[in-house]
């Protein structure tokens, strides 16, 4: 019995020590982490601001090949720097924020092997928005926001690529590939007053103009230079010619019409009479024969 009751304890204590090992086991993991995190934090000062961000770790792979297109974010001898298409330090990797003298966020966002990427915002000195971005591995993409200095939303951008979209409260502006540009001019009921398309930089393709939401006048530029203008009067004036030369129409038209029709009966008694003649000449030429046969 009492052999039986040592092994039982015996039996406990090893439990107990095995637990034991395994929470000391995993404290030294969670330490060893925490020391790797802490390792890879960094913290200063520059242009005003206190910088307070993560490196990417050495173990992980770098960038091979840097992107022509794209600035790349790294840290060297106490400063952030931003180069296009390459990068001569450690990479910004994770969580960035950044706070004004008084210890109020003026940043906040995520870099991703030296890439701005996800969410990214910004405040002014008195905490409200001054904007927030989305970005896509060091690319702006979706919906951008921009606020006044009372931290009201001011204007939305949506960016895809190389179609860009900005709405504000008097105009709507589109951007496409091969440098063109739409302009839409809003009054204080978000009408169109104006719509203007330019390519290169100056005035490509119809121009319009609106009042009270309907067209008004229209202008046709190419390349920076008017070639065409109709107004509504001008499109008045097209209109009243083409329906009168419509009035005109129906009777040339009508009397046409009625010449064919004479021809066509003409032409249509012409075969009665000709199938006519023909059946009588048979009809007569069969009464013969018989009264020759007879």
């Amino acid at each position: 019995m009492h052999t039986a009751i040592s092994i039982k304890k015996t039996d406990q204590i090893m439990k107990y020590a095995v637990f034991v090992l395994g929470l000391l086991a995993a404290s030294y993991v969670n330490a060893q982490d925490h020391l790797k995190d802490f390792s890879l934090k960094r913290s200063l000062k520059q242009d005003g601001l206190h910088l307070q961000f993560m490196v990417l770790d050495a173990d992980k792979k770098g960038v091979r090949h840097h992107q022509p297109s794209k600035f790349y974010y790294w840290t060297k001898a106490q400063h952030v720097r931003a180069t296009q298409g390459a990068s001569s330090g450690l990479l910004l990797h994770g969580l960035f924020e950044a706070f004004y003298p008084d210890k109020q966020l003026a940043q906040k966002g995520s870099y991703k092997k030296g890439l701005k990427h996800g969410t990214w915002k910004y405040w002014h000195e008195d905490g409200t928005f001054q904007r927030v971005e989305k970005w896509s591995h060091g690319e702006l993409s979706g919906k951008q926001l921009f606020y006044d200095e009372q931290g009201h939303l001011s204007r939305t951008e949506w960016i895809r690529g190389t179609i860009k979209k900005r709405v504000q409260t008097d105009s709507i502006i589109h951007w496409k590939a091969f440098d063109r540009k739409t302009i839409i001019l809003l009054d204080s009921n978000g009408r169109k007053t104006e719509v203007q398309h330019f390519k290169n930089g100056v005035l490509h393709g119809v121009q319009k103009t609106f009042a009270d939401g309907k067209v008004e006048s229209k202008q046709r530029y190419k390349n920076g230079e008017l070639i065409e203008k109709e107004s509504k009067k001008d499109e008045e004036v097209t209109s009243t010619s083409e329906a009168t030369n419509e009035e005109k129409e129906p009777g040339k038209l009508k009397q046409l019409w009625q010449n064919i029709f004479k021809k066509d009966k003409k032409e249509k008694t012409k075969q009665e009479k000709e199938t006519k003649e023909e059946k009588k000449g048979l009809f007569n030429r069969k009464k013969k024969e018989e009264g020759e046969e007879g």
